[in-house]
């Protein structure tokens, strides 16, 4: 969608209403510049076109995907991730998504027709809060190793029939694109997991000390999603590491399930919100 802004603006907030609340699983927004070069030689325009003739209902707009915009779109931003139970949501300490001029907007829609939902029309609204000015600038980082494990050799499975079933995964700062010199901080926390989902648990160390827990969900329950705001934010540098433990309940289940988009499937997602520090931006 394009956005029509007379000046570059920041998103400060959020909110989503889903218009048919049985079958929307998640919703995803994404800035994109159309007329950025991919790595695919071709802008980003050119790719979305092309995904939107390839799809199977050209004459409505967008077009079908699995994960993040559709493939090799080239993402400059996330301002937005919602999912069920989850309210308005405005950005902790005065920060922003920086959204400027000549940007698109796409919204990623995940439709739940596993449980025998019969596909129906949806009109979902999507809000977004600008500012013309922030305080600081705000990045989202969206990561999920469990669900990485599908273009390895062998995707991690969960095994049927299991009470608890934990997998757990870590990431560094450095990995996770933060220059050494550079702190950031983590002023929010949104954990995201499936039908099996059981127990959350999110760590963070600084440097080479120990990890300590730094969020935690001890009953999940999919339809009671929320972005967690800190109090207090949470240095993290390119040498501090976070960890995050799923604990899955696969005790209805007589077949392994893999990691996916799907309902039916797992994921072992973590989205946090970054403060970069003052002066700092992208």
């Amino acid at each position: 969608m394009p956005l029509d802004l007379d000046a570059d603006t920041f998103v400060t907030g959020y909110d989503v209403a889903p218009g048919n609340p049985q079958i929307v699983h998640h919703v995803v927004a994404y800035i994109v510049d159309p007329s950025k070069v991919t790595a695919s030689g071709q802008t980003n325009q050119e790719i979305m076109d092309e995904l939107h003739a390839m799809d199977a209902t050209p004459d409505r707009a967008g077009y079908g995907c699995f994960g993040m915009a559709g493939d090799n779109v080239d993402v400059e931003a996330v301002p937005l991730v919602w999912a069920p139970g989850q309210g308005i949501v405005s950005y902790p300490g005065g920060l922003g998504v920086s959204l400027k001029q000549g940007r698109q907007l796409i919204i990623q829609i995940h439709y739940n027709l596993a449980d025998g939902n019969v596909p129906t029309p949806d009109q979902t609204k999507v809000q977004l809060q600008l500012a013309p000015s922030v305080a600081r600038q705000g990045v989202f980082l969206l990561e999920d190793e469990l669900l990485s494990t599908l273009w390895g050799p062998a995707p991690f499975t969960l095994e049927p029939g299991q009470a608890s079933i934990p997998y757990a995964w870590e990431l560094s700062g450095a990995d996770a694109g933060i220059p050494p010199g550079l702190t950031t901080e983590i002023v929010a926390l949104f954990p995201h997991m499936h039908g099996r989902g059981h127990k959350y648990t999110f760590e963070v160390a600084q440097g080479g000390g120990d990890y300590s827990c730094q969020g935690r969900v001890n009953a999940w329950d999919f339809n009671w999603q929320r972005v967690y705001d800190y109090a207090t934010p949470l240095p993290f540098g390119a040498d501090s590491r976070f960890r995050v433990t799923c604990d899955y309940d696969t005790s209805a289940d007589t077949m392994p399930v893999t990691p996916g988009w799907g309902t039916r499937n797992e994921m072992c997602f973590v989205m946090l919100m970054l403060a970069l520090p003052p002066g700092i931006s992208l």
